[in-house]
Order: structure tokens, then C-alpha cells, then sequence
């Protein structure tokens, strides 16, 4: 599988541009195969923003802004051969950084996300179900370092899909360990069959031990160093059971599959990876989207899934 291509970045021309900056560095190094990357700022009111800010100075206020990005990318990354684009809009930041990935075709964005910033986790949610790209939210505590890369799996085609692109990403990180993780849930009703919860637990655990090794042997890892990881599904919230498990651990990034659906089956279904996504954590989260041309969800396979 091709590693990204044509990225986007969204800058706010705040602190958090610089740990952006800082993380496209070393995001380069393990997706050389970068051919656009495109930063975009937006502001709500151009107008407004000029008066507050740069009142006294007839340069259009646009350009200001496209001259302070520029200043930021020159003085914090090193990019070289990649065609580098700037682009300064005005309206809602989300619906035009959503507009925007989708006419230039973008198959990355890579988005800052803050500390503590109130509402901030209901935008990043909505971004991730209405982007048709995949997204890297990168937080603002980032310290440089990838060891440990956690990749939920289910064993489904959505499964595979982001297996690929963990193991295109993994031959420029060599000295990273990957954790495949299955978040193992416990069927109700397990006393009616003479079991105990820990009893069946453990018997769906081996299945799924099964069902990992079937997939290694269907699966080329290449030069990943993969590992299974197996846990109990806690509260029966499979998104905050790989939110503790990572924390725990350790995890320096999360690597999640999101596939697409329908606006009906997505108020029905929701997405774990959105759910994951929700948490308040300082973990790197790559958002790696599915795009489903024929076998769509629609109501009825959605009421199915309940």
C-alpha cells in the first residue's frame, strides 16, 4: 500500500503550530513519499481579524497571514523537495478545512490538538466522521518519540485495510514496536451454559488467539514486530478499554481503522475509533479511513448490528 502522498495541515498560528511543525520532521522520515503538503489557516471574520490586529497596515490581511505561516514552516521544518502550498480562508475552521482536504484531494490531514481546551473534543469528533481522509491528531504535550505504535484490530476487512498501512509505515521505524490489540467481549447469558464470566472469558480469548494466528498467516508483516494483546472488554465500552490499555502501556500512537457510513447507520452505530478519539489522552491517534464505494451501511444492516 502507497504511503500518504498529499498531505494538509492545519495551522492556527498559536504555540501549537510549532509542535506540528516539529512532528511533520519526523513524520517525513517514516512517509518519504510525500509529494504535496498544503497548510491552511482559517479565520471566521478576515475583516474582524485585521481591525483587532494589523489595523494600521493597508496589506490585506490574507497575505499578513500567508507571510506568518510561511515564517513558521521556514523556521521549524526542513522540508525539501515536496511542493509546499499555503492557503489562508475565511468561515467555520472545520467546514473549510473539510472542504478543502476534498478539493485538493487530500489523503492526510494532520491536526493539533490541545490541552484542556473546552469543546475541542466534540470538533475532533465531527472531523473525524466527516472527513473522507484519513487524520492524524497530534497533541500539544508530543515529545519526538514513536517507540510503541497500538493497532486495535477485529479481524474484519477495516482490519486489514489499516494493517497495510501500519506496515508501509513500519519499515521506516525500525526500532518501533507494534501492538496488535483485541478488545475480547464477553457474551451475555454465559451462566445459562454452565460457565462463569472469567470462564468464558477465557474461552473467548482463545478464540481470538486463533483467529490472530490465522491472520499472521494470511498476512505478510514484513519487517514488523508485531504483537498480539488480548484484554477483556471493561464496562462494555470497547473504545475505553484500548484507551486504558494504551495509557497503560505506554503507547506512543494509536493506529485505528474508521469505516465509512451512512448519516443514519453513523446515529445508530457510532464509531469506536470516534469514541477513542473523545478521551482526554497525550497519545499521537492515526485515523485511518475506509472508504466503502458499494457495501455502504444502511438502516437496516445498522439495526442489525445493535
Amino acid at each position: 500500500m502507497a504511503l500518504y502522498k498529499r498531505l494538509m495541515v492545519g495551522l492556527d498560528l498559536t504555540a501549537m503550530d510549532e509542535v506540528l511543525l516539529r512532528f511533520m520532521c519526523q513524520f517525513m522520515k517514516f512517509n518519504p513519499r510525500i509529494e504535496d503538503i498544503y497548510f491552511l489557516h482559517v479565520q471566521k471574520d478576515l475583516e474582524k481579524f485585521g481591525a483587532d490586529n494589523n489595523g494600521s497596515t493597508d496589506k490585506p490581511i490574507d497575505e499578513l497571514l500567508t507571510e506568518r505561516m510561511k515564517k513558521e514552516v521556514r523556521d521549524s521544518a526542513a522540508i525539501n523537495n515536496i511542493n509546499v502550498h499555503f492557503e489562508v480562508h475565511e468561515g467555520d475552521p472545520l467546514k473549510k478545512l473539510l472542504h478543502w482536504a476534498d478539493i485538493k484531494h487530500v489523503d492526510l490531514m494532520i491536526a493539533g490538538k490541545k490541552q484542556h481546551e473546552h469543546g475541542k473534543g466534540i470538533v475532533m469528533e465531527k472531523m473525524a466522521q466527516k472527513s473522507k481522509c484519513s487524520i492524524l491528531f497530534v497533541p500539544q504535550s508530543y515529545k519526538g518519540s514513536i517507540k510503541k505504535v497500538l493497532i486495535p484490530v477485529d479481524f474484519s476487512e477495516n482490519t486489514e485495510h489499516v494493517f497495510r498501512r501500519a506496515c508501509s509505515m513500519s519499515k521506516f521505524l525500525p526500532n518501533t514496536t507494534f501492538i496488535c490489540q483485541h478488545v475480547v467481549e464477553v457474551p451475555f447469558g454465559h451462566s445459562k451454559v454452565g460457565k462463569s464470566r472469567e470462564e468464558m472469558a477465557e474461552i473467548m480469548i482463545g478464540h481470538a488467539q486463533k483467529r490472530w494466528e490465522y491472520f499472521k498467516t494470511h498476512h505478510d508483516l514484513g519487517c514488523m514486530r508485531a504483537e498480539p494483546a488480548f484484554t477483556i472488554c471493561e464496562h462494555n465500552n470497547v473504545a475505553k478499554t484500548i484507551f486504558n490499555y494504551a495509557e497503560k502501556e505506554d503507547i506512543d500512537m494509536i493506529v485505528i481503522g474508521s469505516k465509512e457510513q451512512t448519516a443514519v447507520a453513523h446515529f445508530i452505530l457510532g464509531s469506536v475509533a470516534e469514541k477513542v478519539i473523545s478521551y482526554d489522552h497525550n497519545i499521537l491517534l492515526l485515523l485511518v479511513k475506509q472508504h466503502v464505494k458499494e457495501e455502504v451501511y444502511d438502516f437496516f444492516k445498522a439495526m442489525k448490528k445493535i
